[in-house]
């Protein structure tokens, strides 16, 4: 049985991209060597894959169904501005974002569409301002930052059809704009309104932003073998931007159901806690939530290392073991917490709640907000010394006695996950 997917590739670029969304397979590997090296370069320098480029009217397709115009491809006034990691982990904004907050978004919906197609937008504005952001979304009749239509992008080939397709994303400006189209080929005027809100619902979130939970390797949420894009490549220098945003997961799992994994069954999807969390750390509206706290053992070293954006270790990522977190903390200040200074020296990450001078460490900066004392479903976390192997905390004291380590006393307390 074939299960029908919604392919959202959608990229953020800060010139014109025209991004196409696919049901159903991944897409078909075609041959670039007939493209330019010049292209090729370019592409490379955006921050795309190299692999299956296809020459189409005004520029070019990548890694299936992204369009790059020949216009944004020769922008490189930014390229070489901006080192990013290749992504690990979910979820992940774009260099831009929107600004100028609080924000009314507008959006028109083009006239004499069916009543589905308004009721869906509807509801997909509807879902975005129930989380009560700094960005607030209305539906107006013309001069909007954002349009709604449908046209005919073709029906089906090789068991793939286009959905839809957007261009303009957020600019350097901190603005949106642009239009989504869907296919009217696929949505009809009896297709199901919440299904329809689901779609939008994910292309407002490229709007003001957010790239794939899954985007660093698509068959996450493709169930099947997907290219996976980023593999292989070093793209310290593009500037296209994956900025892990903190609180998301260590990694990106479907059956977790973010509403921005690449590819999704037609159905209704909406926000999950992660999402959440990833939009109010962007867009809060004075309420902080609390994030994870990673564990990573680096097995090159044998030390550990903590730190609430799971994107710090970028290329080095294959030296690390996940080993989950050790709770929640805050990635800014917080009522009752203090800052979590951190040291590096000898091979060795040193945590602690007292800013000092320490001989032998470098000052690497405040790596959350925590707590002294015991608050309310808070829980210790141990710290432990070892000649051999640094500086180790962990939330059991049994783990660390059990491993040799000398007890140093409660470092400070974290939330419980």
């Amino acid at each position: 049985m074939t299960t029908k997917r919604l392919s959202l590739i959608l990229f953020i670029f800060i010139a014109t991209l025209a991004i196409s969304c696919r049901k159903d397979a991944a897409p078909a590997k075609t041959d670039s060597a007939a493209i330019p090296a010049a292209i090729i370069s370019q592409i490379k320098n955006q921050g795309f894959s190299t692999e299956d480029v296809r020459a189409v009217p005004g520029g070019y397709i990548v890694e299936g169904d992204i369009f790059l115009s020949a216009k944004s491809l020769s922008d490189t006034s930014k390229v070489g501005k901006y080192s990013i990691s290749v992504a690990n982990t979910e979820q992940y904004s774009t260099q831009n974002l929107i600004s100028s907050l609080p924000r009314t978004i507008t959006i028109a919906v083009d006239a004499g569409l069916s009543q589905n197609i308004y009721d869906g937008t509807d509801m997909a504005l509807a879902r975005w301002n129930a989380l009560g952001l700094n960005l607030h979304f209305q539906r107006v009749s013309s001069s909007s930052d954002l349009r709604l239509t449908l046209a005919d992008l073709g029906g089906y080939v090789n068991g793939s059809i286009v959905l839809g397709n957007s261009s303009n994303f957020p600019d350097s400006f901190g603005n949106a704009s642009g239009t989504i189209t869907l296919n009217n080929q696929y949505y009809t005027s009896s297709f199901d309104v919440s299904s329809i809100a689901s779609v939008i619902q994910h292309e407002l979130g490229h709007a003001v932003g957010l790239r794939h939970t899954d985007y660093y390797n698509r068959s996450i949420s493709a169930g099947q073998a997907v290219q996976n894009p980023y593999e292989g490549l070093n793209y310290n220098g593009s500037y296209i931007g994956a900025v892990l945003i903190p609180g998301s997961p260590g990694k990106a799992v479907a059956s977790a159901n973010s509403f921005m994994l690449a590819y999704n069954n037609v159905g209704n999807r909406t926000f999950n806690s992660d999402d959440i969390i990833a939009l109010n750390y962007l867009y809060h509206n004075g309420t902080q939530y609390p994030v994870p706290f990673y564990r990573l053992y680096d097995h090159n070293v044998a030390r550990h290392f903590y730190t609430i954006d799971y994107g710090e270790i970028g290329s080095t990522i294959g030296n690390f073991n996940d080993e989950g977190s050790l709770g929640k903390i805050y990635a800014k200040p917080f009522s009752g917490t203090v800052p979590l200074y951190r040291y590096f020296g000898n091979k060795d990450h040193l945590y602690q709640t007292t800013y000092a001078s320490i001989s032998g460490y470098t000052y690497e900066g405040v790596a959350g907000y925590v707590w002294t004392s015991a608050v309310a479903n808070s829980i210790p976390v141990y710290r432990f010394y070892r000649a051999n192997a640094g500086h180790f905390y962990t939330t059991s004291y049994s783990e660390g006695i059990n491993n040799s380590y000398s007890y140093e006393g409660i470092a400070f307390y974290v939330l419980n996950n």
